[in-house]
């Protein structure tokens, strides 16, 4: 079993993460981590617990590749056919690979393994948990069909490496959304994703989050593979992110300010969840309120599924 830790500049968390996945109760494992030319000490302290564990295998780029790169490497390189990719800034629950590897012994169909996770403030204090996210083949074949992308958490879940480098393992190129692409193609050739409602990991909600410095920019992505979902099912050729950001900025005005609509309500959103991690509540409520304000639907159907589930 390989637990692989991608590192860029989260010196602050990155103990916590690595003493997390070091503590699990399935001792079977290498922790795989791989600095992705971190500035601000990172590498010094992954150098610590090498030093003081040799389970610990350290990998570094010499500059830096982004996260669709990173992730991808460590898959290629994990030693192990059942890989978990942990995100820095988070941390696993003791018996997290434990509780993975026996939902996947019980469902040897299942290719990807994803359970539930608490989150936590920037301090660690818990302040809420995720939902499951339903998966069935019947769910995921709608999806496709719909061609709608899909996403959960991803420092819980748990990849079969084989697979993942058959269906051409994450994009190097994308530097945010490389996890939901991932999924989109591992559903398309017909392999089984499957979500539990066990809690495997804590999720944590900061200012410095991803989800909000990849900014509007990830959810360009997001939109550009719903793009390429379209093309693979109707057998054209994918095209690249610069070709689909140019034929939106083609679109006529309505449509354009629908498109950027769709865009803001979610950063806003997104953006409003980060911060209630920190309790900043006057970020919060300005950035719901003007989510309300461009999309009232979304921001009470999220809001509802946050907090009742579905």
């Amino acid at each position: 079993m390989t637990i692989a830790v991608i590192v860029y500049n989260c010196a602050k968390y990155l103990p916590i993460a690595l003493e997390s996945a070091l503590a699990q109760t399935h001792g079977n494992l290498e922790l795989l981590v791989l600095d992705d030319a971190s500035t601000d000490g990172s590498l010094d302290i992954i150098k610590s617990f090498q030093a003081r564990d040799d389970r610990v295998r350290l990998e570094v780029n010499p500059t830096n590749q982004g996260m669709g790169a990173a992730r991808g490497r460590s898959v290629q390189d994990a030693s192990s056919e059942w890989v978990l990719v942990l995100d820095a800034d988070d941390r696993l629950l003791p018996d997290c690979i434990e509780t993975q590897l026996g939902v996947a012994a019980g469902n040897p169909d299942a290719k990807v393994i994803s359970g539930r996770s608490h989150y936590i403030s920037s301090s660690g204090e818990r302040i809420g948990a995720s939902t499951v996210f339903p998966l069935s083949r019947k769910r995921l074949a709608e999806l496709i069909e719909q061609s709608e992308p899909f996403a959960f958490m991803h420092s819980r879940t748990l990849l079969h490496r084989s697979t993942v480098l058959e269906v051409g393992n994450y994009r190097a190129q994308m530097r945010t959304c490389d996890d939901v692409d991932l999924w989109v193609r591992l559903a398309e050739r017909g392999h089984l994703i499957l979500t539990h409602s066990a809690f495997v990991a804590e999720y944590r909600k900061h200012p410095q989050a991803s989800a909000i410095s990849t900014g509007l920019r990830g959810h360009l992505w997001y939109y550009w593979i719903a793009s390429q979902m379209r093309n693979r099912k109707n057998g054209r050729p994918e095209g690249s992110l610069e070709d689909f950001e140019a034929a939106q900025k083609r679109l006529p005005l309505l449509e354009k300010l629908e498109w950027w609509r769709c865009i803001l309500r979610e950063q806003l959103y997104r953006e409003a969840g980060m911060l209630s991690g920190e309790r900043a509540w006057m970020g919060v409520a300005w950035r719901l309120a003007l989510a309300f304000a461009i999309a009232p639907d979304f921001v009470a159907r999220r809001l509802w599924n946050r907090t009742f589930g579905g």
